[in-house]
């Protein structure tokens, strides 16, 4: 099974490569079609596809484009979206996630895009920083966008933190890594500061 992340900039990027065991392709926003053909045509070689998307707004727009494009999948895809809150108030993820929610619903809606053959949708809050949004396409074949919201911002918790250790106790690094092992991405334990 193959995880397609959406992550902000180049230091998210760089912090995945410090968790994750398996090799990462990485790829910058405007290489994101190369990977969402690849997705469609079940060609995708990597076990972990990274899409650094230059920033929290352009990750939110592109989530709809991506929900667009791939509605002809033959199997169900999972993208992770891993977007900093910039606050550590706990309203603001649900806030957060309601917006990508509806600018979702706004794109299976709209006609010009979804004329015949409309797609469901349905969403979970997990966890006040994990929400799950599935989009089912007519053949029943869905993309889960797993949506985990990190309070304040990734690297503020790098930052300060000495280790995966310190990180382990935030329920953020928890869901996160609980995800990746969930779709078969190997994790590892290391030092993040030196």
């Amino acid at each position: 099974m193959t995880l397609t992340i959406l992550c902000e900039g180049k230091r998210d990027c760089t912090f995945l490569e410090k968790i994750v065991n398996d090799s990462l392709r990485v790829v910058n926003y405007h290489e994101k079609d190369k990977i969402l053909r690849e997705i469609i045509d079940r060609s995708l070689m990597a076990k972990v596809n990274v899409i650094i998307e230059n920033g929290k707004q352009k990750l939110i727009k592109n989530i709809n484009l991506i929900v667009s494009k791939l509605r002809s999948i033959r199997q169900t895809a999972s993208i992770l979206a891993i977007i900093d809150l910039d606050t550590n108030k706990v309203e603001a993820s649900e806030s957060l996630t309601g917006k990508i929610e509806k600018n979702i619903k706004s794109l299976i809606n709209d006609p010009r895009r979804f004329h015949v053959l409309k797609p469901s949708l349905s969403s979970k809050r997990e966890s006040s920083c994990y929400h799950v949004i599935n989009v089912t396409y007519h053949r029943g074949v869905k993309v889960n966008l797993h949506v985990i919201t990190i309070p304040i911002d990734l690297e503020h918790w790098v930052k300060n933190a000495r280790d995966l250790q310190d990180l382990s106790k935030h329920s953020w690094f928890k869901t996160l890594v609980n995800l990746l092992e969930k779709h078969g991405v190997r994790t590892r334990t290391l030092t993040l500061k030196t």
